[in-house]
């Protein structure tokens, strides 16, 4: 079973962005890496699959079930469940980042007196957040800022994770800590698409690659070199 079908979709066209109508299916595990000369097709892909722009035509499934983009609520409860760590990731202005990361738990949760889970604290230290907690998105130095959306998204423990441009988004010098990470997903079968280059991102983690030539899209393998004897 897919995790994710979209069929007959449709983006609506605009002169940056010129999709054509596609299927793409992803099932659990697999890691796709788009290729396109166009990065502006990959980032318009990459909000699509995030639901962050409805179609025109055809349908979105996420697990089987059929996404009504006019039904908030069930909306919502899909984000949940999908990571995206792009550059139209935001913070809540007005809120500090430990609010920011247990938004969506004071949401589903329906009450205000959270700690953070071990796993997102664990994070937080990993990648030198934790003793910024209390500070306003503002107040944070600008990879520290997409540090902050990086682990509010994959605290979510999301059954996609998106990627765009990791290398550019939290940097190189945390891209190896970053990769280390996202392998402990990996064990959990979580899919990943994402466009990256950094040649030993795509190589360790790609299974496929989503290909797109002239807005037209196409889904191949990934051919791994046998290993020497």
């Amino acid at each position: 079973m897919y995790l994710l079908e979209l069929s007959n979709y449709r983006i609506a066209s605009s002169h940056e962005n010129t999709l054509q109508t596609f299927d793409l299916a992803i099932a659990p595990g697999e890691r796709c890496c788009i290729q396109t000369s166009s990065q502006r097709h990959a980032h318009v892909l990459l909000k699509a699959l995030a639901t962050l722009i409805p179609p025109i035509k055809g349908t979105y499934r996420f697990e089987g079930q059929a996404v009504k983009f006019g039904n908030y609520r069930r909306l919502l409860s899909i984000k949940r469940q999908i990571g995206y760590i792009g550059p139209d990731a935001t913070l809540i202005s007005n809120r500090s980042v430990l609010d920011n990361l247990l938004l969506m738990r004071y949401y589903f949760e329906n009450r205000f007196n959270l700690t953070l889970d071990d796993k997102t604290e664990k994070l937080c230290r990993l990648f030198g957040l934790f003793d910024q907690l209390k500070m306003r998105p503002a107040e944070l130095n600008p990879m520290d800022f997409n540090i902050a959306v990086a682990i509010r998204e994959l605290s979510k423990s999301p059954k996609l994770l998106l990627l765009e441009r990791p290398e550019n988004f939290i940097g190189d010098n945390r891209l190896e800590v970053f990769i280390s990470v996202l392998k402990d997903h990996l064990l959990q079968k979580v899919p990943i698409v994402f466009i990256s280059y950094n040649h030993n991102f795509n190589t360790t983690l790609a299974t496929n690659k989503i290909l797109i030539s002239k807005g037209n899209l196409t889904t191949v393998p990934v051919h791994k070199p046998s290993p020497k004897a």
